[in-house]
């Protein structure tokens, strides 16, 4: 067990999806966010079946223009909705400042903003009679400064426990800090100036770097000036204009992926090397694949394949 206290960020709709929360909620401390009355209506009548309780974050739209409710007075609203549910307890409020992808002085405003609406948030649910226990946010782009949004007292930047491309280029930690690379194999080097490895969309994913100039899927980790420029499916393209390195077909590289968190669901298992030297294979559980496919009339959940008549 990593831990018994789990927040679900994520809006609780779907049958199969709404079981497996309540089979949660049974074995720890559960929370979820949501900002709309259906999902938390759903939710209710799934912790009345499983005889439990779900703790519930009304989640604000701050920015990133994805999820969360519109604005201060909506999401008060939800609140108090949720407050007299069965099965529920309201806990606070949740936001994602996502689209705030740097910790420089260009985001010194956006935070104050952001500080605003926490402020906001607070007085109102108070005003009603509501009790605040918890504010959740942050991203891993704003992890070091996450501190100067006054009031919040959860942070979530689920990218830093591995750190990728992408934090890199924002400032937010050096290539010698990325823990998740994938190993590659150079399988050809026929066309000049290139060379092609074993590693396409299927291992990176086609994330470009969000908030950044900078190009490529993917980095060598200790040739950054080595980018992966092209993708198909089982092969990646690395350019080799920026550098004097001649790879030769057999060459392993460990490739560093703009995104960790879409490159890691692409594989069963990680590889785990411990400063002692030691190294362990661990599954990748929460990756989602091999389950079979949800409630009758559920979509979304995997492919279901009837046999021609």
């Amino acid at each position: 067990t990593v831990t018994d206290d789990v927040l679900l960020a994520y809006p609780p709709i779907g049958a199969g999806r709404l079981d497996r929360i309540g089979r949660l909620a049974t074995r720890c401390r559960l929370g979820v966010m949501l900002d709309s009355s259906e999902s938390a209506e759903c939710l209710s009548r799934t912790m009345i079946d499983h005889a439990a309780t779900a703790r519930v974050l009304v989640e604000v739209d701050a920015g990133m223009r994805r999820t969360g409710t519109a604005d201060v007075a909506s999401a008060v609203a939800l609140a108090e909705r949720i407050a007299v549910l069965p099965g529920l307890a309201f806990e606070g409020f949740g936001f994602y400042p996502g689209h705030l992808r740097s910790a420089g002085s260009e985001s010194d405003a956006p935070l104050d903003e952001l500080s605003g609406l926490v402020g906001c948030l607070r007085a109102a649910a108070e005003a009603a009679g509501l009790e605040v226990r918890t504010i959740s946010a942050g991203s891993t782009p704003l992890l070091w400064r996450s501190h100067e949004i006054a009031g919040i007292t959860e942070l979530r930047a689920g990218t830093a426990a591995y750190f990728d491309r992408t934090s890199v280029a924002g400032g937010v930690c050096r290539l010698d800090e990325c823990a998740a690379t994938i190993l590659a194999t150079v399988v050809s080097t026929a066309v000049p100036g290139q060379a092609i490895v074993d590693a396409g969309v299927k291992a990176l994913g086609r994330e470009p770097i969000r908030g950044s100039e900078a190009d490529g899927f993917a980095c060598i980790i200790d040739r950054p000036e080595v980018l992966v420029t092209r993708l198909s499916e089982e092969h990646g393209t690395l350019d080799l204009s920026r550098t004097n390195w001649q790879p030769r077909v057999g060459d392993q590289v460990r490739l560093l992926p703009n995104h960790a968190c879409v490159a890691v669901h692409n594989f069963d298992a990680m590889t785990v090397a411990h400063p002692d030297g030691s190294i362990e294979e661990r599954p990748v559980e929460a990756r989602g694949r091999g389950r079979p496919c949800g409630a009758p009339g559920e979509r979304g959940r995997g492919w279901r394949f009837s046999p021609s008549s």
